[in-house]
Order: C-alpha cells, then sequence, then structure tokens
C-alpha cells in the first residue's frame, strides 16, 4: 500500500489520502472545462416516453415488486 493512502474505516477496499483535510476555502468557483458530447436516449422498444409504468417496469422487475410488497 502507497504511503499516501490508507484505508477506510468503513470499508477496509476503499482507499483515503492519508492527509489531513484542508483549512482553507477559496471565494470563486472555477468549473472544470468538460468538453460538449453528443448524446441520445435509447429506450427498449417495450418501454415508451408517454407510458409511465413501462419506464417504471425498466427498474423494478417483478420479482424486486413481490419483495417490496
Amino acid at each position: 500500500m502507497s504511503s499516501n493512502t490508507k484505508n477506510d474505516p468503513t470499508d477496509p477496499a476503499t482507499k483515503r489520502p492519508n492527509s489531513p483535510p484542508l483549512n482553507c476555502v477559496g471565494n470563486k468557483f472555477i468549473p472544470m472545462d468538460i468538453p460538449d458530447f453528443g448524446y441520445e436516449i435509447q429506450l427498449l422498444k417495450s418501454a415508451s416516453c408517454n407510458d409511465p409504468i413501462s419506464l417504471f417496469d425498466l427498474y423494478y422487475s417483478p420479482e424486486i415488486m413481490n419483495e417490496l410488497v
């Protein structure tokens, strides 16, 4: 293990910086320069933007609903 990291006490697989937190604050926010990217929303053929239930069903299977109920 690197000397500049330590294990997170809540999850030993997670590494944290081995340095004290910064005590200073800034007075100006400078956002990161992120390039624009193209995107396209692609739904399954069984889902419809006009049918909320079909969108809900994408995330919650009948097995999960049985567990919730």
